[in-house]
């Protein structure tokens, strides 16, 4: 299905979608590079402009359609309610490349790190306010583990967040205190993370990376590592899960990966 996406100049193009997000099958959201926002109803696609200073998104989260939050470059945070977007001062300029949520929408978390690996930060939102619970350098420590650079972000009901790092899955309690804990310890550099429950959490990352925890274990299938493997986002719904990327061949070619699994 192609999707229709604006960009500032006034036209409808299909330019690069930078998210997607999906409440039901008659309930989906998309962002563009184009400065657009679309919403699919079931029966057709709604595409609007977006005002410049929500920024470029990178990655949607939301609780239901009326709220929704968007993350992204150079520390902007935006809260869709339902009508319009208005941008939220994160007091950050560091590029942010996850959100989540809890289960009521009353605490959003987001993370992200610069493009040169000098900083990596962990925002904490609640009633549209951002408390920073840590900004600076990945070579920090916390624990006695390393911050490394924080890349996914993952709630589980209201009291606990799991942030995977460069290397980690690790848990922070639902607190404006940095206070983290491993929970597993991933073989390459995580890209994305998601999951149904404490007991069914998925990751992606470089190199063909995928794992699976199961609340007790950890697994990773090697039969699907490959050092031209990018993989960068993925989604879980009841027993499929859905992972996508690129194959890199060369600086002028890849081609597109898309993985399925199933119970």
């Amino acid at each position: 299905m192609r999707i229709p996406t604006a960009t500032y100049g006034g036209f409808i193009r299909n330019s690069t979608l930078n998210t997607i997000f999906a409440f039901s099958e008659n309930d989906i959201w998309t962002f563009s590079n184009g400065g657009s926002y679309s919403h699919w109803d079931g029966s057709q696609w709604e595409t609007k402009f977006v005002d410049e200073r929500v920024g470029s998104g990178k990655r949607l989260w939301g609780n239901n359609s009326s709220s929704i939050y968007l993350v992204g470059t150079n520390g902007s945070i935006s809260h869709y309610n339902g009508t319009t977007w208005q941008k939220i001062e994160s007091g950050t300029d560091v590029d942010l490349l996850d959100v989540w949520g809890t289960e009521d929408g009353k605490v959003v978390w987001a993370c992200g790190y610069e493009f040169d690996n000098s900083k990596t930060v962990l925002l904490k939102i609640v009633n549209r306010k951002v408390k920073s619970i840590y900004e600076g350098s990945p070579n920090n420590q916390n624990n006695g583990y390393y911050l490394n650079l924080m890349r996914g972000i993952f709630s589980i009901g209201n009291n606990r967040v799991l942030l995977m790092n460069g290397s980690r899955i690790l848990t922070q309690p639902n607190s404006e205190n940095l206070d983290l804990n491993s929970l597993v310890k991933l073989s390459d550099f995580g890209y994305a993370i998601w999951g149904t429950n404490h007991n069914n959490i998925f990751i992606s990352g470089q190199h063909g990376l995928v794992g699976h925890f199961n609340g007790l274990t950890y697994h990773e299938y090697d039969e699907i590592k490959n050092n031209q493997y990018f993989l960068y986002s993925l989604d879980v719904k009841k027993s499929i899960t859905v992972i996508v990327g690129e194959q890199y061949l060369s600086p002028i070619e890849q081609k597109t990966i898309v993985i399925i699994g199933k119970k």
